[in-house]
């Protein structure tokens, strides 16, 4: 194996695969362009070659022949970023290695399997490269493996920048709304634009980074399933709904913070149980692969000339203040009796659902939940004539709430919950005129993830 001189008296070739996850793949090889760029200009003597398996609509396909051809007759060294579903492609790297000697570097744990001898320490740092983007990491991922593979290098490499990466919901509405104003956020936040033919576009023009002025950021998009439905740029041409459940978990790993936006105030994020089960659930998702905590951000542009990003803890006791908790907004909905009550435990069992998936929610919030709904005297007597099945809901709702550690409710004030929860089941069952026998009323209990197999 020849070493690489500064001089440019000899050059290593690089093979690289990437694994086709949409179209930041495209922009990976356009930044592995211009790493190897500058690297030439320091007097670096190398060249990379890329086949990122994605055809001309992004679907999945099979190396270029002609690509594995050249890794087999002239590259030095090839890098490898691709999900062990690959088998075929596995086979062939291992093989390559097997009768040419080639290294065959894995770019991730997943990868690690391919070719082997590549130890753990160096694969973290490898990934840690690669896994966090951007041109500098590129760089110096370049360098490292030139350093790693036993050609010479002749200056310290600096550990791999922290990059940020976004998980952003994208619900059905807004493409309708607000002239697809999320999606222009995403391309953007890629560091890509639209190219238009008239009222259509084309394709998608990677933005120079000294034009963008900033790092490139990876997105991880997570598509309400009315949205994937209605419009289908959800899907590449023929390919329809095909799994990817690696690639998602992959990009979940990495994924520090999760977004979304809405376009008007007429409706909140305690409008609906899917608004907390897919921007809240996403958090989870991300939280529970990743192993790390997540910033969560909300996108308020119902006035276009005065956008907002707020924390969603912010935006949570925002709602809470203005609709929930705001006596207006109760007595509008008093007016509207049996409805109006289901209003109220609804968007209770709303809050409830942000604090078991993103514990964004504050403990007053819950505080004043049962003082206002639950312990005046009044408001229990307007249930108990409208709707006491909505006051059973909330009141087991708060119980449930201090049950798993949602709430650090006041020891005095849950036991005075409790009180009410009793006598709203006295309500309910002397409605039950014409049951006979034993009847067992409402009971709380919590069944863990680890249980529920057992349990049904």
């Amino acid at each position: 194996m020849e070493n690489i001189d500064r001089a440019g008296n000899s050059q290593i070739k690089i093979g690289v695969l990437l694994a086709p996850f949409g179209p930041a793949r495209g922009i990976m090889a356009h930044t592995y362009g211009r790493a190897v760029e500058q690297l030439q200009e320091t007097g670096l003597a190398i060249e990379v070659r890329i086949d990122n398996m994605a055809g001309a609509d992004q679907t999945a396909v099979d190396p270029d022949p002609a690509f594995m051809k050249w890794l087999d007759d002239d590259a030095d060294l090839v890098l490898a970023h691709i999900p062990p579903a690959y088998d075929a492609v596995f086979t062939q790297l291992q093989t390559l290695h097997q009768e040419t000697g080639k290294p065959v570097i894995p770019l991730s744990p997943e990868c690690a399997a391919i070719a082997g001898g590549t130890d753990r320490q160096t694969i973290k740092t490898l990934w840690a490269y690669h896994g966090n983007g951007g041109l500098t990491n590129v760089r110096n991922l370049l360098r490292f493996v030139i350093h790693v593979s036993g050609f010479r290098t002749d200056d310290a490499l600096p550990p791999p920048e922290e990059m940020p990466r976004c998980g952003i919901y994208h619900p059905d509405s807004l493409i309708f709304r607000a002239d697809g104003e999320q999606l222009a956020q995403m391309l953007y936040t890629l560091g890509v634009k639209p190219v238009w033919d008239g009222s259509r576009i084309t394709r998608l023009e990677v933005i120079p980074l000294e034009t963008l002025k900033r790092p490139r950021v990876d997105i991880t998009v997570q598509l309400s399933n009315m949205l994937r439905d209605t419009c289908h740029y959800a899907y590449g041409k023929g390919s329809f709904g095909v799994a990817a459940r690696h690639a998602f978990t992959a990009n979940l790993k990495h994924v520090s913070v999760t977004y979304d936006k809405w376009d008007s105030d007429e409706y909140d994020i305690l409008e609906c149980c899917h608004i907390f089960g897919s921007h809240g659930g996403f958090t989870q998702a991300v939280k529970t692969v990743s192993g790390k905590e997540v910033d969560v951000y909300f996108g308020d542009t119902h006035d276009p000339d005065r956008p907002r990003i707020r924390d969603m803890a912010d935006e949570l006791d925002r709602v809470a203040r203005t609709r929930l908790l705001n006596p207006t907004w109760i007595e509008s909905k008093k007016r509207h009796g049996y409805k109006g009550a289901t209003v109220m435990a609804d968007r209770i069992y709303h809050i409830y659902g942000w604090q078991a998936t993103t514990r964004l929610v504050g403990n007053w919030v819950f505080d004043d939940i049962a003082r206002t709904f639950a312990l005046d005297e009044e408001m229990r007597r307007w249930f108990e004539a409208n709707n006491p099945y909505a006051l059973e809901s909330i009141t087991r709702r708060l119980i449930e709430a201090d049950q798993r550690s949602l709430w650090q409710a006041d020891p005095e004030l849950l036991e005075q919950l409790r009180q009410v929860f009793l006598e709203v089941e006295g309500w309910m069952e002397d409605r039950m005129e014409d049951v006979t026998g034993d009847f067992q009323g409402s009971d709380i209990d919590i069944v863990k993830i680890d249980q529920y197999k057992v349990a049904k």
